[in-house]
């Protein structure tokens, strides 16, 4: 397994659109910190959300193309049949692969979110230690994400895989409100129901969104208060790969 790890994460690396992406996002994160059209407050507050904003649309969008590509490159370049050659599972070919590409996501957050530290500390401004929350909910939100694309690509095509993925990730900031509003205002317990299911079935990626807090300067939780999202995480994380081994496993390669 730690040599599909290590394949994914070289030819993530490999990818220059990543790299010239990841430092548009830097230059655009430095031009938005030095905007100063606000009071010292208001600037505050926009550099911190700056990077909440930002970084989980960039991850996402360089998840989506590490991820959804994986399984039609591995059987275009031939490469995946020498590692299935050896003992290894097919489930464990998976796991490798989306281990490889929650660290490439990972990495591509904290490199952004390092240069977001960089920049706020330049400008003198203070942050509590709700902002490293918001960074802890960003690297289980993208953990959630990958899986879901993973799972996608091995259903769909690429590219396909690559505009559902992102519909999913921006409707669940856009209609997460409304359908829960929709919920509240069910008429009868079947459409209730159904809409629950829609709700909770679909992940959730706006949960994970802690601006709203950022915004207005909310004390950090306690810790404990991390584990209901921690544990939903984790649901997400095992049906998706656990969905995906099935599908994998009676698919022809």
């Amino acid at each position: 397994m730690s040599a599909v790890v290590v394949n994914t994460l070289r030819e993530a690396l490999r990818r220059k659109q990543a790299w010239v992406l990841l430092i548009v996002t830097g230059v655009v994160m430095a031009g938005a910190s030095m905007i100063n059209v606000f009071d010292l407050e208001q600037q505050a507050t926009f550099a911190k959300l700056t990077p909440l904003l930002v970084i989980p649309f960039v991850a996402m969008v360089l998840s989506t193309f590490v991820a959804a590509r994986q399984l039609p490159t591995e059987i275009r370049e031939r490469t995946l049949y020498p590692l299935l050659a050896k003992p290894i599972h097919r489930w464990q070919w998976l796991v490798g692969k989306y281990i490889g590409i929650v660290l490439i996501s990972w990495l591509i957050i904290l490199v952004l979110f390092a240069v977001f530290q960089i920049l706020i500390w330049i400008k003198g401004i203070e942050v509590n230690a709700f902002l490293y929350q918001g960074l802890f909910l960003m690297l289980l939100q993208i953990a959630v994400y990958d899986a879901m694309v993973l799972l996608l690509s091995l259903i769909l095509h690429a590219d396909a895989t690559i505009s559902l993925g992102i519909l999913i990730f921006v409707g669940s900031y856009l209609f997460e409100k409304p359908l829960w509003a929709a919920i509240e205002g069910a008429q009868s317990l079947w459409d209730r129901v159904l809409l629950e299911a829609l709700y909770w079935v679909v992940p959730q990626f706006k949960l994970f969104d802690v601006t709203r807090a950022i915004r207005y300067n909310w004390d950090p939780t306690p810790l404990t208060v991390l584990i209901p999202f921690v544990l939903y995480a984790l649901c997400l994380i095992v049906v998706c790969l656990a969905l995906g081994s099935l599908r994998l496993q009676t698919r022809d390669l």
